[in-house]
């Protein structure tokens, strides 16, 4: 049992690593424009 999940560990990380990173430069990149969003949607009200 112990070999099975030696054997998956990598593959199961290296898949998270190429999902959240997608995620992460998405966010990099909505958070300036949302942010901008917010404070034009505070400025009308």
């Amino acid at each position: 049992m112990a070999f099975l999940q030696s054997t998956h560990a990598p593959i199961l990380s290296g898949n998270a690593q190429l999902f959240i990173l997608p995620i992460n430069t998405a966010v990099v990149l909505l958070d300036p424009v949302l942010t901008r969003a917010k404070t034009s949607i505070d400025n009308t009200s």
